[in-house]
């Protein structure tokens, strides 16, 4: 048998048969506290991320989409280090996964980098989240939890007649899936901050109002804070 002892994040685990065979490999009469077999394992939940990244028109300003592809290198980069996963969705009149959910950076970098702006295109966040909800179905099946952040200017203009509603209900669909959602708005001229509000208070998640210059402060300190959540 096992018994386990929790530690912080990691338990021990003491293997009475291994104990046992030791103490008799020692000839002791007893066993003795050098006889007991301890084995330790990190018991942190890993996490899954997918950024949803606004690729519309608005995005061209103030070098956002800039910003937002460095914010994306640097969760990479920071979710290897903690034994998470990344993915990266892109929206604007529709949405499609341009980086399947990986723990490597390079591939992250390799694919984000040249992401390109659809210029005057429509903003379809909830389609977004949609593909973003797809994409977790086809990886679920692991233990690890599973967090979207959205980064956009929070103006949905797609699909007609109300771009906002179609966003609402699939942030719940998502919800409904165990699906957690935060959203990092640029709260420029164009913003809705009170859509993303709405759509992370759904995902059960935090909403950054922020200048485009802080998208990766922002990004990684919602890791940070994604991970003491599910811990």
């Amino acid at each position: 048998g096992v018994r386990q002892y929790r530690f912080g994040y990691r338990y021990r685990d003491i293997s009475l048969k291994d104990t046992m065979r030791r103490a008799i490999r020692n000839r002791h009469q007893t066993v003795t506290r050098e006889d007991i077999m301890v084995t330790t394992k990190d018991i942190r939940a890993k996490m899954d991320i997918i950024l949803v990244v606004d690729l519309s028109g608005t995005m061209r300003q103030l070098e956002k989409l800039w910003y937002a592809k460095e914010s994306a290198i640097a969760l990479s980069l920071a979710a290897a280090q903690s034994g998470d996963r990344v993915g990266v969705v892109t929206f604007s009149n529709m949405a499609e996964v341009k980086v399947d959910i990986t723990p490597n950076p390079h591939r992250v970098c390799k694919k984000v980098i040249d992401l390109e702006l659809h210029e005057k295109a429509f903003t379809n966040i909830g389609y977004g989240l949609l593909k973003a909800t797809h994409l977790f179905d086809r990886h679920h099946g692991g233990r690890a939890s599973r967090h979207l952040i959205l980064i956009s200017d929070g103006d949905a203009t797609a699909p007609h007649p109300s771009p906002p509603k179609y966003a609402l209900r699939q942030a719940a669909r998502a919800a409904r899936k165990g699906i957690t959602i935060s959203c990092i708005c640029i709260n420029e001229e164009s913003a809705d901050p009170e859509l993303m509000r709405r759509i992370a208070r759904i995902g059960k998640g935090r909403t950054y109002l922020i200048g485009a210059e802080g998208i990766t402060d922002a990004v990684l300190q919602e890791h940070l804070a994604a991970r003491a959540a599910g811990d």
